[in-house]
């Protein structure tokens, strides 16, 4: 695969990114309301629900037969290719990972098909203890590659952004496969609808892996806006496209946020809150298409969990001070709907498993908003004063 990838090793490119004393750049060229039109991509999409990246809708015949096609690609590193001409606006993504570079080649593999020549890819490497592992797969499909000392996704993606120069903004994750279209549906959007800030994308998860533990998805199939009056899952990190403009305003991602950092997850929807805040929109483009691998074990979704908690704590408790109506809504829903609800179904079918999450996810909701009310908070930004 990585021999390749060689091949296009001046496919990928840009301007050379600045320097900050945090980063090292190593080398390298919630649902919601208001249904609208089905646009946000260069042609409709065509393929049944559940469909694979990069297959035609009639190659195989059957949904059940292209998401076999998503199961093997997950096997052996790459999607279907689907050659075309690519007549829009470069985009650059943003892809952090951390000591995992078998996952990191799979996912780079389907970005090189997603990408055009003059669109920019930058993988951050966030504190990966085989640092030259990573720095071969970027060097392999030619995509700039900067360093962070520090973990933190939230880190990794800042510094990402900071070293790309397209107005566009796209973000994945090292676990995601993205079809042969995800770039261009996002393009596409982000032209279609100049007057909205970020555009979130469909998630799924490939065939024939473990449902009982699946995390991150995002399924519907019919556009929607999404404002601060939106509730449930708007979208995921894994599959996001933010304008430049808006990150500048509001300072990009709070590095106190997401995997790695103090409060260990939420950093997606801490930043469409301050979107929101700051008078920006969103909208949820289904043709642009992801496959999160679910790799995660029953040990490893409880503990998943309760981050999840902790960063939803958090974020409400930031919220308390910023946006107090907004505190009251996120609140609501994730303590009633998302906990106490929660809990008391799988007590009634009596899911010892799912229990065990819910509570996790409860207790993570304590300790996330416990330590964060008492943490400063700066423009948006939690200003601990320690991590």
């Amino acid at each position: 695969m990585a021999n390749n990838a060689r091949k296009k090793n001046n496919r990928l490119g840009g301007t050379q990114p600045g320097t900050d004393s945090q980063y090292t750049t190593v080398g390298g060229p919630s649902g919601g309301t208001n249904s609208v039109s089905p646009t946000g991509a260069s042609q409709p999409d065509q393929r049944p629900a559940g469909s694979p990246a990069g297959v035609p809708p009639d190659q195989h015949g059957t949904a059940n037969r292209a998401k076999q096609d998503a199961a093997a690609a997950f096997e052996d590193g790459q999607m279907q290719p689907t050659p075309k001409a690519r007549s829009r606006r470069p985009v650059a993504v943003v892809l952090p990972s951390r000591d995992r570079p078998e996952m990191l080649e799979r996912a780079v593999g389907a970005l090189r098909d997603a990408l055009g020549p003059d669109d920019e890819l930058v993988v951050v490497d966030s504190a990966s203890v085989d640092a030259a592992r990573v720095a071969e797969v970027a060097a392999a499909y030619g995509a700039r590659l900067v360093r962070c000392d520090t973990p933190g996704v939230n880190r990794a993606r800042n510094a990402g952004w900071g070293a790309s120069s397209s107005d566009l903004v796209l973000f994945t994750d090292d676990d995601v496969v993205v079809d042969a279209q995800w770039a261009d549906a996002y393009a596409a959007a982000a032209e279609e609808h100049p007057e909205t800030d970020f555009f979130t994308g469909w998630i799924g998860a490939p065939d024939g892996q473990d449902d009982r533990w699946q995390v991150a998805l995002k399924q519907d199939e019919a556009p929607t806006r999404l404002t601060s009056e939106s509730s449930g899952t708007l979208g995921h990190g894994a599959s996001l496209a933010v304008r430049r403009s808006m990150l500048a305003t509001v300072g990009g991602w709070d590095e106190a946020m997401g995997a790695g950092s103090l409060f260990g997850s939420a950093p997606e929807t801490d930043l469409f809150d301050r979107i929101f805040s700051a008078g920006g929109s969103g909208l949820y483009v289904p043709s642009a298409r992801g496959w999160h691998d679910q790799w995660r074990k029953r040990g490893q979704v409880v503990r998943l969990n309760f981050r999840y908690g902790m960063g939803t704590g958090a974020r409400v408790a930031k919220l308390v001070r910023t946006d107090r109506r907004r505190a009251a809504q996120v609140a609501g829903g994730s303590l009633w709907s998302w906990g106490i609800v929660s809990v008391g179904q799988r007590v009634r079918h009596l899911d010892k498993s799912g229990f065990v999450i819910d509570v996790a996810r409860l207790a993570g909701y304590l300790v996330g908003f416990s330590r964060a009310i008492v943490c400063p908070v700066r423009h948006g930004h939690f200003r601990p004063r320690f991590r």
